[in-house]
């Protein structure tokens, strides 16, 4: 009996977040969208968030550099920051 194929995303994501904590950052752009979305799950709809709160969640899954990781769901628009506050 074969294995099925994972899809693309899958495939990245259990590569690079095998246990839901980032192992390193991908270099392709696509694979980067594909962990900011899945990070972004993460955030409650509607809840506000401090940057201290962001912080400490980003730096369970990606201590090394939680900053890229907040830039990026900012700038790829998965959580919006309005004064110091950060909701998705």
């Amino acid at each position: 009996m074969s294995v099925p194929k994972l899809d693309f995303r899958t495939a990245a994501l259990q590569k690079y977040m095998p246990d839901g904590v980032l192992l390193q950052w991908p270099t392709k752009f696509k694979k980067q969208y594909f962990v900011i979305e899945e990070i972004s799950r993460r955030f409650a709809p509607g809840v506000d968030y401090t940057e201290r709160e962001v912080d400490a969640m980003l730096k369970l899954i990606y201590p090394t550099d939680h900053c890229t990781l907040r830039r990026y769901l900012v700038d790829l628009r998965f959580v919006e920051r309005k004064n110091g506050m950060y909701r998705r």
